[in-house]
C-alpha cells in the first residue's frame, strides 16, 4: 500500500515539475512595420501564441494573419478578404544555457528562427533578448525579438506591389508559468 501512495505522489509531483518547464501566452503582441506607397504603415496583433520550453530550449509560436490590424484601410481590407485563415508558425532554439538559471541579467542573442508559412519554410535571424523577472512569488520570462523579413518571402508583393521589400518585425512578450 505504501508503494501505491509513493507512486501516486511521485507522478503528481513529476507532472507539476514538468508543467513548470513551459512558459506560455496566447495574447502575444507583434508589430510589423514598412512602407506602402512611400508612407509608413504598420500592422499589429495581440493574438500571437508563444511557448518557451525549458526542456529543449526552444521558443515557438503562431499567429493567424487575419488577426493583424493595420493603420491602413487598404491593408485591413485585403487581410479581411483572405479566403482562409492563414497560420504562420515559427520556432527557434535559445543558444545560451545561462537563461536556465532563475535569476540572471538580460541575455541578448541571435535567434535563428524557422518560419512555416503556407507550406513554405523560411529561415530568419532575429535579435532577441530573454530576461527573468520575479513578481509576487512567481517567475515570469520577458522575451523580445526584432529583425527584418522580406516581403517576397511571404508573397506580399503579389498582394501589395507598392510595399517595400524589407519589413521590420518586433515583439516583446511576458511569458508566464502555467498555474
Amino acid at each position: 500500500m505504501k508503494t501505491i501512495y509513493f507512486l501516486v505522489i511521485f507522478f503528481l509531483v513529476s507532472n507539476t515539475i514538468s508543467a513548470q518547464n513551459i512558459y506560455t501566452t496566447k495574447k502575444g503582441h507583434m508589430i510589423i512595420m514598412s512602407q506602402l506607397d512611400n508612407k509608413n504603415v504598420k500592422a499589429e496583433s495581440h493574438k500571437m501564441s508563444l511557448f518557451l520550453d525549458y526542456r529543449n530550449k526552444t521558443i515557438s509560436g503562431s499567429i493567424y494573419i487575419k488577426s493583424l490590424l493595420s493603420d491602413n484601410d487598404e491593408i485591413n481590407s485585403k487581410i479581411k478578404n483572405l479566403n482562409e485563415p492563414i497560420l504562420l508558425k515559427f520556432t527557434g532554439s535559445i543558444p545560451d544555457t545561462n537563461f536556465m538559471q532563475a535569476e540572471h541579467p538580460p541575455i541578448n542573442f541571435k535567434w535563428l528562427v524557422n518560419v512555416v508559412y503556407q507550406n513554405k519554410n523560411i529561415n530568419l535571424t532575429l535579435n532577441a533578448t530573454i530576461q527573468h523577472m520575479y513578481q509576487e512569488a512567481t517567475y515570469s520570462c520577458l522575451f523580445s525579438a526584432t529583425g527584418e523579413i522580406l516581403s517576397s518571402d511571404f508573397g506580399l508583393l503579389k498582394v501589395f506591389p507598392e510595399l517595400e521589400e524589407h519589413l521590420q518585425i518586433q515583439f516583446a512578450q511576458l511569458l508566464l508559468l502555467p498555474e
